[in-house]
């Protein structure tokens, strides 16, 4: 049986020849020369079509780093300061010295440019765990303003920070950064209070999240000598942050409360302009002056309850000389208040009219079950 006759393929090696290489792709050839329009469709290479874009590689465009603002002449630092305090009670405003179930960060804030013409903030914290690498911040000040400096402080504690989410940290920055500046106000305009009090405004804030609970506050130091001196230590004030402030522009920390306790009698306290004492006593001629002078002109008082939605008039009038003098005198009083015009308005909003009518009923009954005639006699309306 023969073979069926069919054309077998010839698998023999053809001989390679090397095209030319594409003037775009040589590698001698400078990459950012311009390419003439049909170029690649001139040359014999195949007999299809090859598009540019087919047989160029793509180019990847590198932005370099963004320099800082030409504006942004002006840089300070922002850096983490730790303490720690033995406290005996850590309890009422000394709890911002607990280290173990909250974290405490006071902000300080400079209102000058220091010697050292580098404004350096520092953020004092009981959390020994956030770094004291100081970063800098540009603005466009050279003395940046309370908001400003608040702000970048702000966000330098959530670059360090682990526990508060993005999410939870745009959402409440804002208000955190208000409820800053507005301790800055408070403690100042408690510091330069003079009235003979004691009373205290706390430096910081609660802010918690979840089971982490945060203290935030203004950083006002202590600056109190050490009570124990030492005699190979340098004597220098105590930087510890202060819970609180009171009048005088008196503060200290935990450690120094007894320097500032036994202040009592404030430094004006005899230079203090006191009200007069009002020494007029009013008998009852007085008062037997001032109706009778809204008798003899027939004043009318109108007198109104938006709580109860009524309104009504009142006035006096005299009762005749023989009803008032003896042997007659204990019928009654010299002058009656006689109460007249009375109507109802009620408020346009449903809800309103409906508890105004709640309180007149509860008025009215009050005021006739205190005043039952004891008679069988019924009280007509």
């Amino acid at each position: 049986m023969s073979a069926p006759n069919y054309n077998q393929p010839n698998f023999s090696v053809a001989p390679y020849e090397p095209s030319k290489p594409y003037p775009q792709l040589d590698e001698h050839s400078d990459s950012r020369r311009k390419i003439p329009e049909g170029r690649l469709a001139k040359d014999n290479v195949s007999e299809t079509t090859i598009k540019p874009q087919d047989n160029t590689f793509p180019t990847i465009i590198v932005k370099a780093p963004l320099l800082p603002p030409k504006l942004s002449t002006f840089s300070f630092l922002v850096s983490f300061e730790k303490f720690y305090v033995t406290a005996t009670s850590k309890a009422g405003y000394n709890k911002i010295y607990e280290c173990r179930r909250s974290k405490s960060f006071f902000f300080e804030v400079v209102d000058q440019i220091p010697d050292t013409n580098e404004i350096h903030l520092k953020i004092y914290t009981n959390d020994h765990h956030m770094l004291s690498t100081p970063i800098r911040y540009y603005s466009t000040s050279k003395l940046p303003n309370h908001r400003f400096q608040i702000s970048k402080c702000l966000t330098h504690f959530f670059l360090h920070q682990r526990v508060i989410p993005r999410r939870i940290q745009n959402k409440f920055f804002n208000m955190i950064r208000l409820k800053l500046l507005d301790r800055l106000n408070l403690i100042a305009s408690r510091e330069r209070k003079i009235t003979c009090s004691n009373n205290i405004t706390k430096t910081f804030f609660n802010f918690s999240y979840k089971r982490y609970r945060f203290y935030f506050g203004i950083y006002v130091a202590c600056n109190h000598l050490p009570t124990t001196k030492s005699p190979h230590q340098k004597t220098t004030p105590c930087r510890t942050p202060c819970p609180f402030v009171k009048n005088f522009n008196r503060h200290a920390c935990n450690q120094h409360h007894s320097a500032i306790a036994q202040i009592i009698k404030t430094p004006l306290e005899d230079k203090a302009v006191t009200a007069p004492k009002n020494n007029i006593v009013h008998h009852k001629s007085f008062h037997a002056n001032i109706i009778y002078r809204k008798y003899n002109d027939n004043s009318k008082q109108k007198i109104f309850s938006n709580r109860l939605g009524i309104s009504y008039t009142t006035r006096y009038e005299a009762h005749n000389l023989d009803s008032i003098l003896p042997p007659y005198k204990a019928i009654g009083p010299m002058y009656t208040k006689i109460y007249e015009n009375f109507s109802r308005t009620l408020s346009s909003n449903p809800r309103i009219a409906a508890r105004q009518n709640a309180r007149f009923d509860r008025s009215c009954r009050r005021v006739f079950n205190n005043n039952k005639p004891k008679t069988g006699m019924a009280l007509k309306l």
